[in-house]
């Protein structure tokens, strides 16, 4: 099973340094230290669990009755590029725990996400329009499959914090790049999609936080026919230090709009039969 989840979609991919100024009076002046400069380079760690709500459920990639538990190794490199440029690489391998997938493997490596983006706009001191671009490689099986080569994207999100909430959307679009328009067992492939990456999130304390995120998605064939997908994830974060934080969730990731009959609509906030439950460690340096 992949998921991508709220700890991932928000975590911010360059952090500032985190250090107390402090002042120093003697008996002539009063000197203040500089402000501590951001980091350039950051490195953040996932370690994730997963597992279905109900058995036998669409989340269960086994096809069984029974629950599935799977995890997921998540490693995001940072750097903060001139020109307010930030450049991020992710990679992860997903692990099975529970059952053996359909081509007999218990895991595999996901796609790898690069990323680039850039603060443009500022209108208000807790508003901020941004654009970014993306490349993601197939280093997943599945995905190779498909005869993918690559896929192209381009966002404009855009954030805005009132005191302690924060609400952002990020306007998407995607271009595939594939060897053949129709796969091997009939599927068809996706030329280009359009989302849209909504987030809610509030900050109790310092500390504790909740999120929402809502991300509708319309895909388009190289035959001209649809699919549309959507993804509602609900999570709690906590964060124990400033480089170390836990966040546990409950996550519907593309799922399909149309349910099973093709006809009925499988827009829902809540679904034991779709929905997994996760909990992430997650480590940032």
């Amino acid at each position: 099973m992949k998921f991508v989840f709220v700890s991932l979609i928000i975590l911010g991919f360059v952090s500032q340094a985190n250090a107390q100024s402090t002042t120093t009076i003697n008996s002539t002046t009063i000197q203040t230290p500089a402000e501590p400069k951001p980091k350039i380079f950051s490195a953040t760690l996932l370690l994730d669990t997963s597992t279905t709500l109900a058995p036998g459920s669409a989340g269960s990639g086994s096809g069984g009755e029974g629950y599935a538990q799977s995890g997921t190794y998540q490693l995001i490199l940072g750097a903060k590029l001139p020109w307010d440029l930030s450049l991020s690489a992710k990679g992860s391998y997903s692990q099975e725990y529970t059952y053996v997938r359909a081509d007999g493997r218990s895991g595999d490596f996901d796609d790898t996400i690069f990323s680039l983006s850039k603060k443009v706009l500022k209108p208000a001191k807790d508003f901020t329009i941004s654009t970014g671009v993306s490349l993601i490689l197939p280093t997943n099986n599945e995905t190779q499959k498909s005869t993918l080569k690559s896929v192209l994207g381009f966002s404009v999100p855009i954030a805005y914090k009132w005191k302690k909430l924060e609400i952002s959307t990020a306007p998407k679009f995607s271009q595939s790049f594939h060897e053949a328009e129709v796969q091997a067992n009939g599927r068809l492939n996706t030329a280009y999609s359009f989302s849209i990456l909504n987030t809610i999130a509030y900050s109790f304390t310092d500390k504790l936080s909740a999120s929402i995120v809502y991300a509708p998605s319309r895909g388009f064939t190289y035959q001209g026919t649809t699919r549309d997908k959507y993804s509602l994830i609900y999570e709690v974060g906590y964060a124990w230090t400033d480089k170390f934080s836990t966040a546990v969730g409950l996550a519907n990731v593309n799922a399909s709009s149309l349910h099973r009959t093709g006809v009925d609509s499988n827009y829902t906030l809540y679904d034991a039969t779709q929905t997994v439950g996760y909990f992430d460690l997650i480590l940032t340096l």
